[in-house]
């Protein structure tokens, strides 16, 4: 992806910085030395554009800035030209919580040769990558994990706590990593080192207000913002925007809320085979005039995306195998790719605890909270949906990975509830995953995508997280207010079939409710069947069943039974060989649920091969 990166050493900076910076030789590169021990620099797209340029203030602040920043009316369409300014602005004038009202996607370094200072910046959300290590006399920072760890003098020791994080949580939480000494920012913070020391300070705190009750004039702010947020982040007349569409609401209300711009969307969907979301996502685009392209992924070969996928993310999180294949197509026609992610969890309690009703076999969500007894870390970190299967199945761990797993994932929740303001404690469930969003795993398909291209979510603006903040969460659970905006944003595009129910948006939600329940019941009952793929593995929609895949693609299954015999997981002290391998056996028999667990396995292990302990 695009980034930037700082070193500080007055013995060797320039071999260090040069360890850091990628070795792709289309990517345009910009470096300078800004003295004798110290260098910065930021870098492009792997197609050749773009790339963050440092750039000097008053002859003393040097500033790379990674991301986009947005101005504030309609005239400002697409990302400001000189974000560095704004940012040198604040902290020239030394009012730099003037950063955090910013609106982008961003993440900066600001180097004063003065004061032999850097100061590492994170956007509200900390949406965009930055990672530092210091021993006190040398600085390295950079955007990317695997960048910073091609520096030969940062130690590649492991943080067993994060790993175990990451097991449980799919990820580790505030600005931990995989390693000790290396660390992240959280949201709406800010650290200066200098003089040998690190101060860390949130500068900016989400915080949860409830204000607003009234569902009608929640849903006409949350459509005049939405139309408002995307007209922000469209590229001026030649830019190329695109949109990743599903079949559901979300990525639709993002194309309605561009009202006439709509056509000028490339509409895609990556997907193994035509199916029920790929046919509404076609039926969308055509409503809206604007061009489909259906990027054809394949799970036979997901095996060997591993590697790659698993360096897009750092090794933290899930390797984005569904999309990773397609990321130079979908680079190749849009500069900038808009998603509807996150107005789910925002808007429709994607991560809220709600009520299931039992139906033959299995269970369905209701669109209200499930009793939930207090925000006492111990409780998220239970309740949350996220966490993995290993609580069920700690036989995978050694005595120390048992004795230490969930201390380290209460002590991870606990750590991102206290970077915000809450009272209600269901509010504390969202924070779970957005205190750092670009170290959450649903990110990842559109972070990995920077590449290519630049990734833009309406979702994620800050006046339509303003918004979000002022809601009680229990109007957050359910579908209503978030059908009401889209109607009034595009009664057309509201009034088509959505891939899930096949009923149109103009269906009430309680029919709607109705008619998912009954479709459900009627799969379990065995009465009638979801449309068939080409593959086992191939699900009615876009995605793949993934313990489907595990057990029956040969390549995956071979990989998956091999991780008991991994001496790099082995030797991390924290896996036990024959628990592993009992529950993995169990798992290809159908007799375990691990998937989530496998995963984060998988990716770990390909990690650690690439970038081994030190």
């Amino acid at each position: 992806m695009t980034g930037i990166a700082f070193v500080s050493d007055p013995e060797r900076a320039c071999a260090a910085l040069q360890q850091i910076l990628p070795s792709e030789d289309d990517r345009p590169v910009h470096t300078e030395a800004l003295d004798s021990g110290a260098r910065i620099a930021g870098w492009g797209r792997l197609n050749g554009q773009g790339g963050p340029e440092p750039r000097c203030f008053r002859d003393h602040l040097w500033i790379a800035v990674d991301g986009e920043i947005y101005g504030e009316v309609d005239a400002d369409r697409g990302p400001l030209a000189a974000p560095a300014d704004l940012i040198a602005d604040a902290l020239l004038a030394g009012r730099p919580e003037e950063i955090y009202q910013l609106n982008g996607t961003f993440a900066a370094l600001a180097w004063d040769a003065r004061e032999k200072r850097l100061t590492l910046i994170a956007d509200r959300l900390s949406t965009r990558l930055l990672y530092f290590w210091t021993d006190g006399y040398r600085i390295a920072a950079a955007s990317r994990l695997e960048a910073l760890v091609q520096d030969a003098r940062i130690p590649r020791s492991l943080d067993p706590d994060a790993v175990l994080q990451s097991l449980v949580h799919q990820r580790p939480f505030a600005g931990r990593t995989f390693y000790t000494g290396v660390e992240g920012l959280s949201c709406g913070e800010m650290v200066t080192i200098a003089g040998g020391r690190v101060e860390r300070r949130q500068v900016w705190r989400p915080a949860w207000t409830g204000e607003l009750t009234d569902r009608r004039q929640i849903a006409g702010e949350l459509a005049d913002r939405t139309r408002a947020a995307v007209r922000r982040r469209l590229p001026a007349a030649g830019g190329r925007p695109g949109i990743l569409l599903s079949g559901g609401l979300d990525s639709r209300m993002v194309l309605a809320a561009a009202g006439d711009d709509a056509s000028r969307f490339h509409c895609a969907t990556v997907s193994a085979w035509e199916n029920a979301e790929t046919d509404t996502a076609r039926l969308v685009a055509d409503a809206a005039g604007a061009p489909f392209t259906l990027f054809e992924s394949k799970p036979g070969d997901f095996h060997t995306l591993l590697p790659e996928a698993t360096r897009l993310v750092d090794g933290m999180l899930p390797a984005p195998l569904s999309m990773s294949g397609n990321y130079p197509e979908i680079g190749a026609c849009m500069d900038a790719a808009f998603s509807g992610h996150f107005l789910d969890v925002m808007f429709r309690g994607t991560y809220q605890p709600k009520a299931y009703v039992n139906l033959i076999r299995g269970k369905a969500a209701l669109p209200k909270h499930r009793p939930i007894a207090d925000a006492r870390p111990e409780t998220i970190s239970r309740e949350h949906h996220i966490q993995s299967e290993i609580r069920a199945h700690t036989e995978i761990l050694s005595d120390a990975g048992r004795a230490q797993m969930e201390e380290a994932a209460v002590e991870g929740v606990r750590g991102a509830l206290a970077l915000a303001d809450f009272d209600d404690r269901y509010d504390a469930f969202d924070i779970f995953c957005l205190h750092a969003q670009g170290r959450h795993h649903s990110n990842t398909d559109f972070l990995s995508l920077v590449p290519w291209a630049e990734y833009r979510i309406p979702a994620l603006d800050r006046d339509l997280f303003d918004l979000y903040l002022q809601i009680p969460a229990h109007l957050r659970v359910g579908q209503d207010i978030a059908l009401r905006a889209m109607e009034m944003l595009s009664p057309g595009l509201f009034a088509l079939p959505d891939a899930g129910t096949g009923k149109r948006g103009t269906t009430g939600p309680r029919t709607r409710i109705f008619w998912a329940l009954w479709s459900a019941a009627k799969r379990r009952a065995g009465l009638t069947r979801r449309r068939q793929g080409p593959q086992p593995w191939l699900t009615e929609g876009s995605w793949v069943n993934w313990p489907v895949w595990f057990r029956q693609e040969p390549n995956i299954r071979r990989l998956a039974e091999a991780l008991p015999d991994s001496p790099r997981l082995m030797d991390l002290g924290l896996f036990d060989r024959a628990g592993l391998r009992k529950a993995i056996e169990g798992y290809m028999a159908g007799n375990a649920s691990i998937t989530k667990l496998l995963r984060q396995l998988l990716t770990l292990d390909s990690w650690l091969a690439q970038y081994p302990t030190k």
